[in-house]
């Protein structure tokens, strides 16, 4: 099932019973679907996770009495398209506890723009609630898991997708290049690398020693062993970032603490 961008309708959930801990939100808004909660939609966007089926994050006319039954909802009411489609009510304050490496993610993505910041029940993850960080001007997002970071961000030019992920733990200097290659302010004193070109792609140290390995791109087939093994120790020593390039071609850089 296709939901039309232009008649998408959200409800707005006060769970009554609220889960302990920081960065858990009074309420979070769900899409409402007139037409019945389907058995599969296809274009539920990645920024949300995985769609978990009928009735679980989506509200519509047969399971309103029951969602009601565990929250308070609101009546539905538009929502711009490009909005994800499940999102925290308002952001939730600094919690005085925060693990140490949380917090230095969090003076990068604050002066990002990415203020709106929650623990949302997306499905689709190891975890029982994700932590998302939103810039709700830019229409971008920042999903933390036990498995990495992914970032869901527009090229400030062309608008177009910057998509990907960063393996655990979260490389702060390549988040940083991403950040600043879509728009977004960030500190200065954190180092970062060169912004991506368009269509280019920051790959994990285990997507780029696999390319490496198989010789997936347009250089591999006429490769020097040996010269792809020392690439292959640097890229899992750290101390060079890999990107793909639009043409498929890998481009390498010093890492930006080792250069």
């Amino acid at each position: 099932m296709n939901v039309p961008a232009r008649d998408r309708l959200s409800v707005l959930v006060y769970p009554h019973r609220q889960p302990s801990g920081p960065y858990i939100p009074a309420g979070y808004a769900v899409p409402y679907l007139p037409g019945g909660c389907p058995e599969d939609m296809a274009d539920w966007p990645a920024t949300d996770g995985l769609y978990p089926g009928p009735h679980q994050l989506t509200v519509c006319p047969a399971c309103l009495a029951d969602t009601r039954l565990g929250a308070d909802v609101s009546d539905p009411h538009p929502t711009r398209p490009t909005t994800p489609m499940i999102t925290a009510l308002a952001p939730i304050p600094f919690p005085p506890t925060t693990h140490p490496s949380t917090t230095v993610l969090l003076r990068l993505l604050r002066p990002a723009g990415f203020t709106c910041l929650a623990r949302l029940p997306l499905s689709g993850f190891p975890d029982e609630a994700v932590f998302v960080a939103d810039d709700t001007t830019r229409d971008a997002r920042i999903l933390l898991h036990s498995l990495g970071l992914e970032y869901h961000l527009r090229h400030p030019d062309t608008g177009e997708a910057l998509r990907g992920c960063l393996d655990p733990p979260v490389d702060l200097p390549a988040l940083t290049t991403v950040l600043r290659t879509a728009g977004h302010p960030t500190p200065t004193p954190t180092p970062a690398l060169p912004p991506l070109p368009p269509g280019a792609r920051l790959l994990t140290p285990d997507d780029a020693t696999h390319l490496i390995t198989i010789g997936d791109h347009p250089a591999g087939q006429h490769s020097d062993l040996a010269r792809n093994l020392a690439l292959i120790d640097a890229v899992r020593a750290g101390l060079i970032c890999v990107a793909r390039l639009a043409d498929g071609t890998l481009a390498f850089t010093p890492h930006p603490t080792h250069g």
